[in-house]
């Protein structure tokens, strides 16, 4: 684990801990009556879109109809695929940068969120004797019933975590205060010891049935890894991306999708995010710190909710956000001459049957136009550069003694949108390219030693396989830049 990541693991596990116990000790004062202020706003630093004559970016009238072979002749590609239109309107250049927040920065948030509530310096980390009395009960509980258990592997490896903790809490219990401090916040940033540019700021409110709700922002100057994270109830989820079961909802939430996704954009108006981007949707559990997280509670039995995705917007397109993108390698690729690719902006919104349960907003970014234009390629041009594309680079199933394997990869949606690439010596400034993103699923089949025609490998159908800079036709790797 690098430093960074050992880092903000640090944080976040600063935070965990304090999932999911009894009501806080600690009594709220009157909130005050201080004026709300009006929303932060941190947008693009442009004029209007340039793209008004443009309402949508699909054109029916305009599809790719054709199938090749790709790297090899057991590679087969099938293009279908709907051709984006406004590619032409998309010269304007832009410059992306991390945000870092300094003290209003932070005043603006958390009035944004809590309105005119008190604020404190968080210590929701500092569990009071109730609290650890509640998680104690709970592992008990759990230990019993895992060694009722008929079942031996997972749920011994559950038990065994379960009685570790028990005997971490039962030592905390000791020495643990009977209330917890209520410490009215100046908002400043505090250093991290001995790591340059790593800070952060910490703050809760309580309302008046208890409810500890948190915010904190992290600043990471050197990895380029700022973050903001709130929670509404701090005390009691924990919120994961864990979730087996689905259905036409999360378990324990009877709010439709549609609805949850408004509620969601409506929070990041109130934020002054409010060009953003709605991606897509998971599914994640809500469960308390007192149940192991290998127990089957997590995904039999704890509530979810729906955890939902979204990605800047520029001129009305996404700054691309591709989940399960293969990451290909050309030939020759050397991963040593390139720099780690900063991850790009993007927001997690967890809603449950009360609403905005969480938010964590990663890589805050600053994103300014240039003076220059670019001159982009056509799409003919464009397949011409997939159809080279698909020739040079890895995303067959990989190697196989199996002569009868052959793999089918069908592209259904053609997306165009932009990414974050690498500016030649510079560190912590990109630029965001244009581009087009050629995804779909991939299968293969083979003839088993039955003689019998088997299908396996199979993708689920939101694969980017390729991404290709529509500037200059260059594929784009997401891991590294270019």
């Amino acid at each position: 684990m690098d430093i960074r990541k050992g880092l903000l693991f640090t944080i976040v596990s600063v935070v965990v801990l304090a999932l999911s116990f009894l009501l806080s000790a600690c009594q709220p004062t009157p909130e005050s009556n201080c004026h709300h202020e009006a929303p932060p706003s941190y947008g693009i630093e442009a004029e209007s879109p340039d793209l008004e004559e443009v309402n949508h970016y699909k054109n029916t009238n305009a599809t790719w109809e054709e199938e090749f072979t790709g790297k090899s002749d057991s590679l087969t590609i099938r293009v279908n695929a709907v051709l984006p239109i406004g590619i032409d309107n998309i010269k304007k250049q832009y410059i992306a940068q991390s945000l870092h927040f300094d003290r209003e920065d932070v005043i603006r948030l958390s009035h944004a969120i809590w309105g005119d509530k008190t604020i404190y310096a968080n210590t929701s980390d500092i569990l009071t004797k109730n609290e650890i009395m509640e998680i104690i009960l709970r592992l008990e509980g759990q230990e019993v019933s895992e060694s009722n258990s008929a079942f031996s592997g997972a749920a011994g490896i559950a038990g065994a975590d379960t009685s570790s903790q028990l005997s971490s809490f039962r030592q905390m219990y000791a020495n643990a205060p009977d209330e917890r401090k209520c410490i009215e916040t100046d908002y400043s940033f505090a250093d991290i010891a001995g790591i340059t540019g790593l800070s952060f700021a910490d703050l809760m409110t309580i309302a008046n049935d208890g409810t500890v709700s948190t915010l904190t922002v992290i600043n990471d100057v050197h990895f380029m890894d700022t973050s903001v994270e709130y929670v509404r109830d701090a005390i009691h989820t924990n919120y994961i991306d864990r979730a087996a079961t689905y259905g036409d909802a999360p378990r324990g939430v009877e709010v439709s999708q549609e609805n949850a996704v408004d509620e969601a954009k409506q929070f990041l108006k109130t934020l002054g995010l409010d060009d953003f981007h709605y991606v897509t949707s998971k599914y994640w559990t809500n469960a308390p710190l007192g149940v192991n997280i290998n127990s089957s509670y997590y995904t039999d039995e704890a509530n979810q909710c729906y955890a939902l995705y979204f990605t800047r917007e520029i001129n009305k397109l996404p700054v691309n956000m591709v989940f399960d993108y293969d990451s290909p390698k050309s030939e020759g690729y050397d991963g040593a001459a390139y720099a780690p690719l900063w991850q790009g902006e993007y927001i997690i919104i967890c809603v449950d049957q009360q609403g905005i349960a969480y938010m964590k907003w990663v890589n805050p970014t600053n994103i300014t136009p240039t003076e220059n234009t670019a001159e982009l390629l056509n799409w003919e041009e464009l397949k011409q550069c997939f159809k080279k594309a698909v020739s040079i680079i890895n995303i067959d199933v990989g190697n196989s003694s199996n002569e009868s394997v052959q793999t089918f990869i069908e592209i259904d949606s053609i997306n165009l949108g932009y990414a974050y690439t690498r500016i030649p010596n510079q560190t912590g400034t990109y630029k965001l390219s244009p581009v087009v993103d050629f995804i779909g699923k991939r299968y293969s089949t083979y003839t088993n030693k039955q003689g019998i025609s088997v299908t396996s490998n199979t993708t689920s159908a939101d694969h980017s396989f390729v991404t290709i800079n529509v500037e200059n036709g260059n594929i784009i790797d997401r891991g590294v830049g270019y």
